[in-house]
């Protein structure tokens, strides 16, 4: 750029645009000083947009796709009663009562510490087996 050729008319457009990049500049400087803790003031966090779940493809769905549904209620209590009433005197194992139900053995021993705790015909054997005292009557 050759400052000789420069008419009066740019000169002080170049002129104002100097003075506003200035004013940037010094406003700049201002947020850096806020931002590092020198403002007296805290900086307001930036909020961070929610993005929302694409159409058809709620949690619920999601869920019960990955885990083949949620049985109806008390189906895992009506089948492991089925199975206890069904080994006999003899029992049957939590490890058996798991694979028959296609559930791992920590949740069939949760479920009789839990749930089966309150059926007083549940009686444990020993040795991980349980077994149906029919003679309490039914606990259906």
């Amino acid at each position: 750029m050759d400052l000789t050729k420069i008419s009066a008319s740019e000169f002080s457009r170049i002129l104002k645009l100097l003075q506003r990049k200035e004013e940037l500049m010094a406003q700049i400087a201002a947020i850096d000083h806020e931002l590092q803790g020198g403002g007296g003031a805290a900086a307001a966090p930036v909020a961070k947009k929610r993005l929302g779940r694409p159409p058809g493809t709620s949690k619920k769905a999601k869920s019960a796709e990955v885990s083949g549904g949620s049985p109806r209620r008390g189906a895992v209590r009506d089948a492991i009663i089925g199975l206890l009433e069904g080994a006999g005197s003899e029992g049957i194992s939590v490890k058996d009562i798991a694979a028959k139900l296609g559930k791992p053995a920590g949740h069939v021993h949760t479920w009789f510490s839990t749930t089966g705790k309150g059926i007083p015909s549940i009686r444990r054997l020993g040795g991980g087996r349980w077994g149906w005292a029919a003679s309490t009557g039914s606990a259906a």
